[in-house]
C-alpha cells in the first residue's frame, strides 16, 4: 500500500523489509513533475519548482522502518501536489530477497 502521509510517503509491505536496505544509498529514488494540460494530447515533463522542462529529484529527511518491518515511512521535505511523483525503491526482505518495485503517483495534496 502506498499513501501520503504528514511529512511524506508510508509504504505498506506485505512481508517484512530489512531495514538495514532501506538505509542504503540509493534504496529509494523520488523525482517528480507536472505536465501542461493542451488541447492535443501529450505533454512534455515541467519541473515543480520553476516550470522549466525536466523532473525534480527528492530525497528523503529520513526513513523510519516500523518494528515489524512491514511499513516505511520516507519524510519527504518539499512534498508538494503534483501531476507525478514517481518512486523507485531497491530493497531486500528479512530474508535477503530482492524487492525492486516502482510506484507513480498523482499528488493532490499533502497533509501537514
Amino acid at each position: 500500500d502506498c499513501q501520503v502521509v504528514s511529512g511524506g510517503l508510508e509504504l505498506t509491505f506485505n512481508q517484512p523489509i530489512d531495514e538495514k536496505s532501506c538505509q542504503a544509498e540509493g534504496a529509494f529514488e523520488i523525482q517528480h513533475w507536472n505536465y501542461h494540460w493542451r488541447a492535443s494530447y501529450g505533454s512534455a515533463q515541467y519541473r515543480p519548482s520553476d516550470d522549466l522542462e525536466g523532473v525534480e529529484m527528492l530525497t528523503p529527511q529520513s526513513i523510519q522502518v516500523s518494528p515489524d518491518g512491514k511499513r516505511v515511512v520516507l519524510i519527504v521535505p518539499n512534498l508538494i501536489p503534483v501531476d507525478q511523483l514517481h518512486l523507485r525503491l531497491k530493497v531486500v526482505d528479512q530474508k535477503d530477497q530482492p524487492l525492486s518495485e516502482e510506484v507513480y503517483w498523482t499528488i493532490h495534496h499533502t497533509i501537514d
